[in-house]
């Protein structure tokens, strides 16, 4: 049954913020975004890279990247993180775009090489990143945030008390001591409303980028 995810359910609070980086196969014989590009345009049309979903910032980050850099990476979309960071490090796919939670422990393995980062500061977990603001690509600025949701049904005064009560959580030290590990900040304390009109603001800007290239819902 069809639903409006930004009418159907309501964002309380903003848990974390956390940046995105461009990971690579480390066969890939690059150790820097000018080396990736270089690459790429040096292999017209052999060159994939994976997202965590069609359609997503996984997905339009890698457009974008083809876009400014004038390249013609071929997109290979998964269905979720983990089989696509498996491809990523076995080869099937050269690179991706994902949360840098995700990609930091097969980083510090040597599993994967860490280029860039889409976050508008480098990232504590990854300090000798560059951002893409750095190498002068602005526009690939981009954060995402997780967030604690409610159905839109559910009572305000209910709503009202989880919410307070999950802010005053993310007070605790141990939990931004944990934040900080995954690379994550904790997130604004922005209201209800706040919150619904960044995620239409970031839906439009999606939806643009996708009707550009007539993608179509597989």
């Amino acid at each position: 049954m069809p639903f409006d995810p930004l009418t159907s359910f309501r964002p309380l609070v903003q848990l974390a913020n956390y940046g995105l980086v461009l990971a690579v196969n480390p066969q890939v014989p690059v150790n820097d975004l000018a080396g990736f590009i270089a690459y790429v345009k040096a292999n017209k049309g052999k060159v994939s890279f994976a997202s965590y979903s069609a359609g997503t910032v996984s997905h339009t980050l890698g457009l974008e990247l083809n876009k400014l850099a004038g390249l013609d990476m071929l997109h290979v979309a998964y269905k979720g993180s983990p089989p696509a960071l498996v491809d990523l490090m076995g080869g099937q796919v050269q690179a991706m775009f994902d949360a840098s939670s995700n990609v930091m422990p097969h980083a510090k393995s040597g599993k994967l090489k860490v280029l860039a980062a889409t976050t508008p500061q480098r990232l504590p977990t990854f300090p000798d990143v560059p951002t893409f603001t750095e190498l002068g690509y602005k526009d690939l600025t981009e954060t995402a945030w997780a967030g604690l949701w409610s159905a839109a049904d559910v009572p305000t005064a209910i709503q009202m008390k989880m919410r307070d009560a999950t802010l005053k959580a993310l007070q605790e030290p141990k939990m931004r001591e944990q934040f900080t590990t995954m690379g994550w900040s904790a997130g604004s304390g922005a209201t209800a409303e706040e919150l619904t009109a960044s995620l239409k603001a970031a839906s439009g800007k999606q939806a643009a980028m996708l009707k550009a290239i007539d993608f179509k819902v597989e």
